[in-house]
C-alpha cells in the first residue's frame, strides 16, 4: 500500500475511532481534551508535510511521515481514555478512603446488608489496575490491532472504575444510615429512661404528699 493510500484507509477506518475518543473525553469530562488535540495537531503537521513535500521525498520518507502520523492519531485514541480512568480512580480513591473509615468497619462485624462483599470490591480494585496495565502494555505495539486492544481495555477499566465508585458510594449510603439509626436509637433510649425516671421521682412525690 503506497502513502496515499495508506492515508485515505486510515482516515476512512480509524480517524473516526479517534474523534469518537475525543468526543468521550470532553462529554464524560466537561473540559477541553488538550491531549487529545495535541496529538490530533501532530497528526495534522506529518500529514502537510506529506502533502506539501512528497513530491521531493523518497517513499521511505513518505512513509515515515505516514507512520508518526498514525502513531499520533493512535495516542490520542487511547490516551483520552486514560485520562478518563485517571480521573476516576481519583474519585474512587477518595470513596475508597472514606469507605474504610465509615463502611469496612462496619462490613467487618456483618452489620450492614446488601451492599458489595468487602471481597468483590477489593477485586474491582485490583481489575482496575490489571486493566489499565494491560491497556498500557499495548503502547509497545506498532499496529493499529494492538492499540485497539489497549483502547478496549482502557474503556473496561473507565467503566470498572465507575462501577466501584458507585458501590463505594452505595456502602457509604449504607453505612452513615446505619450509624444514624443507630444515634436515634441511643437517643430514644436515653428519653425513654429520663421519662422513667421523671415517673419514679413524680410518683415518689405524689405518694409522700398523700401521706
Amino acid at each position: 500500500m503506497d502513502s496515499l493510500a495508506r492515508v485515505i484507509w486510515v482516515m476512512r477506518e480509524k480517524y473516526p475511532r479517534v474523534l469518537a475518543a475525543n468526543r468521550f473525553f470532553e462529554e464524560e469530562t466537561v473540559i477541553h481534551n488538550e491531549v487529545g488535540s495535541n496529538n490530533l495537531n501532530d497528526a495534522l503537521s506529518h500529514l502537510g508535510t506529506l502533502f506539501e513535500q512528497a513530491p521531493s521525498m523518497s517513499q521511505v520518507e513518505q512513509a515515515h511521515e505516514v507512520h508518526d502520523f498514525e502513531g499520533h492519531l493512535r495516542r490520542s485514541m487511547m490516551e483520552s481514555y486514560e485520562l478518563i480512568f485517571r480521573q476516576r480512580m481519583g474519585d474512587v480513591a477518595e470513596k475508597w478512603d472514606q469507605h474504610a473509615l465509615i463502611a469496612r468497619p462496619l462490613q467487618e462485624q456483618e452489620k450492614l446488608h446488601g451492599v458489595t462483599a468487602l471481597r468483590e470490591l477489593d477485586t474491582l480494585r485490583r481489575r482496575c489496575k490489571n486493566l489499565v496495565d494491560q491497556g498500557r502494555g499495548c503502547k509497545r505495539g506498532h499496529d493499529w490491532d494492538e492499540w485497539e486492544r489497549g483502547t478496549a481495555a482502557l474503556i473496561d477499566a473507565c467503566q470498572t472504575a465507575t462501577d466501584l465508585f458507585y458501590r463505594l458510594d452505595y456502602a457509604i449510603a449504607a453505612a452513615q444510615n446505619h450509624l444514624a439509626e443507630q444515634r436515634r436509637f441511643r437517643v430514644n433510649m436515653a428519653v425513654s429512661a429520663s421519662i422513667g425516671v421523671a415517673g419514679i421521682v413524680i410518683g415518689a412525690a405524689v405518694a409522700l404528699l398523700a401521706g
